[in-house]
């Protein structure tokens, strides 16, 4: 005979309560779009679309660690940085991809020093940098057992920064992607960010992100 463990329905109960408080809090085409004809990931993920010469996405970066905190853990994380915001030329936006890479595959190593030190270089500091700035940035971080100045040149981040112009002509030929920062959950859901609260936003952003990474994607088409 089957029997029922109380503490399981219990669970089960909960996250179905969990799941209709979040449907009712959060609607399609206020809190988020669909865009059905994206590709879904096949795990959960949070990509973020960003240029480091975007004051709002400078913003995001001054407020990067309350933003984590509510960041659900399960869910794996992509940046692309993009080219649409002028700032430098084509080389340069080629490093900052480069320095963006790195700072992904070696997040525990760098955290987010990297990416907050080229930020304030532009911000605080009011520059423009080329090419050789920001592989002066990322040389200051250099170590006996890391050299990222030879790291940023190899292979594995050079393919990940060359990625980074794929997903951002796909996203804005599609229109997913029209400004920065942008944020895209499991590759079809991009937050309408400014339709989050104001009064707790970094809270109802992790919220919404839990709750679009728990839609399956490819089954919702």
């Amino acid at each position: 005979m089957f029997k029922f463990s109380v503490g399981l329905v219990l669970s089960i109960v909960i996250l179905f309560a969990v799941e209709v408080e979040a449907s009712d809090r959060f609607k399609e085409g206020v809190h988020y779009t669909h865009f059905p004809k994206a590709t879904p990931t096949a795990t959960p993920q949070l990509t973020e679309y960003f240029s480091v010469f975007c004051p709002a996405c400078y913003n995001v970066e001054v407020n990067r660690n309350i933003i984590e905190q509510y960041i659900p853990k399960h869910i794996t994380r992509d940046k692309v940085h993009v080219t649409f915001v002028n700032g430098t030329n084509r080389d340069g936006f080629q490093a900052i991809a480069q320095a963006t890479a790195l700072s992904h595959l070696y997040r525990d190593q760098l955290g987010n020093d990297l990416m907050w030190r080229i930020f304030g270089e532009i911000h605080e500091h009011r520059q423009r940098p080329q090419a050789h700035d920001i592989r002066r940035i990322v040389s200051q971080f250099n170590t006996t057992n890391h050299n990222y100045s030879e790291l940023m040149d190899s292979f594995r981040v050079k393919a990940l920064a060359n990625q980074m112009s794929e997903k951002q002509r796909e996203a804005q030929r599609l229109r997913m992607v029209t400004g920065v920062p942008t944020f895209i959950v499991n590759g079809q859901y991009r937050l309408n960010l400014q339709h989050l609260s104001q009064d707790n936003w970094a809270k109802e952003l992790g919220d919404l992100i839990d709750y679009l990474s728990q839609k399956n994607a490819a089954a919702d088409q």
